[in-house]
C-alpha cells in the first residue's frame, strides 16, 4: 500500500475524551483522529466493550457515528445488555479497541429541502447527517422528525437546534 492510498477503516485504541449519561442514555466522545477525518455520515464503528483480556462480551457491538468533532468521534447509545452498559462506565482517559468507519454512508440527493427521520436509537446517524447536508449544500432546508418514547431519549436536540436551516419536530409515546 503506498502513502497516497487511504485505508478503508482502522483497528485502533480510542481514548475516552468525555463521557455524559443521563439515565440509560449515553454519549461518549472518543478521541480517534483517523476515524474522525474519514468517517461520512451514516457509518459506523464496532467497539470491544469489554476487557482486550477477556473474552466477555465475545463479540464487538456496532455503534452509529452520532457526531465528528476535530479529531473526536461521538457515540450515543442507550444502555441495553452487558455490552453497553460496560462501555457506559468508562471513564475520560481510559482506552476502547474500536474499527471504523464501517459502511458506505449515506449518499446526499441534489435537493433544496432534506427530511431526516429516526425514531429511538435510530436518531443517533442523523445529526451527522444534519451536519453533512448543511456543509455540503448550506443553503438547504433539513427538516428533522424524532420520535423516542421519553424525552430523556431525545438527549441530541440542543445541537440540532444549532445548525442552521434545522426546523426540528419531536415526538414522544
Amino acid at each position: 500500500m503506498t502513502d497516497k492510498v487511504k485505508k478503508a477503516h482502522y483497528q485502533l485504541k480510542a481514548r475516552v475524551v468525555e463521557k455524559r449519561c443521563n439515565d440509560d442514555i449515553c454519549e461518549i466522545t472518543l478521541f480517534c483522529p483517523e476515524i474522525a477525518e474519514t468517517a461520512k455520515a451514516g457509518q459506523f464503528v464496532m467497539v470491544r466493550c469489554g476487557d482486550e483480556n477477556c473474552d466477555d462480551p465475545l463479540l464487538r457491538r456496532p455503534f452509529s457515528i452520532h457526531q465528528v468533532l476535530g479529531e473526536n468521534i461521538v457515540l450515543l447509545f442507550k444502555v441495553v445488555g452487558r455490552g453497553t452498559e460496560i462501555l457506559s462506565k468508562q471513564r475520560s482517559g481510559e482506552t476502547v479497541d474500536i474499527i471504523g468507519p464501517l459502511g458506505k454512508g449515506y449518499l446526499l440527493q441534489d435537493s433544496d429541502v432534506h427530511y431526516l427521520v429516526g425514531g429511538g436509537m435510530g436518531i443517533a446517524p442523523i445529526l451527522f447527517l444534519a451536519h453533512s447536508i448543511h456543509q455540503e449544500k448550506p443553503d438547504s432546508a433539513v427538516i428533522v422528525m424524532l420520535g423516542a418514547r421519553t424525552e430523556k431519549e431525545l438527549a441530541a436536540l440542543e445541537s440540532f437546534q444549532a445548525i442552521k436551516n434545522v426546523k426540528l419536530t419531536i415526538a414522544t409515546d
